[in-house]
């Protein structure tokens, strides 16, 4: 930056003043950054017992309702009624929802309450859920969705995959109102304490 040599000192004075302030910009790159403090919000809180079954709960494990681990065939109806019988079914102690090691395909799944089960309802996903890629089956914009829930932990080492890659070419090649948007995954709507 240069300055003018016919400016005043008052003037150079208020450029001095003003621009070292910034100087530290310049040289951000070359200084680690450390990233703001953030408070603990699950501080006195051991995340790692969703994990571990409570002798308490009662398992409902997905491939007891019909869901099958081969990733081609559509596991949502067998997700829904394995939630239905821990949710609302004749247990009404805690209840865990499993869907083990493998790969599931699975198009929309709703996870309706309310629930008469205690609480919290806990999923574990231990395998992989893999979204259906034909669009036209999610007559919603959503691929999970959790409503009118009071109290589900959503816990695993498990992966959601929704198959981004191989819907994003739907939409790169759609123009228009004809388009419907990709499916979210993990939505809550009229939940209490999730």
């Amino acid at each position: 930056m240069a300055i003018n040599a016919g400016m005043s000192w008052r003037s150079h004075a208020f450029l001095i003043v003003c621009l070292v302030p910034l100087a530290h910009l310049a040289t951000a790159r070359e200084r680690q950054i450390i990233p703001p403090v953030l408070p603990d919000v699950f501080r006195g809180n051991n995340l790692a017992r969703h994990g571990r079954a409570d002798p308490t709960e009662k398992i409902f494990n997905v491939l007891d309702f019909g869901a099958v681990a081969d990733g081609k065939k559509d596991s949502a109806i067998y997700f829904i009624r394995t939630w239905i019988a821990a949710c609302r079914g004749t247990h009404t102690g805690k209840s865990r929802v499993v869907i083990p090691e493998g790969t599931f395909k699975a198009g929309p799944v709703i996870f309706q309450g309310p629930c008469t089960c205690a609480k919290p309802i806990i999923v574990e996903i231990k395998g992989t859920v893999l979204g259906a890629n034909d669009l036209s089956l999610y007559e919603e914009p959503y691929w999970i969705l959790f409503e009118k829930v009071d109290g589900v932990i959503v816990t695993g080492k498990g992966t959601l995959n929704g198959q981004g890659s191989s819907v994003w070419k739907n939409v790169e090649s759609c123009s228009g109102s004809d388009c419907s948007p990709l499916p979210s995954v993990g939505i809550v709507e009229n939940s209490k304490h999730c």
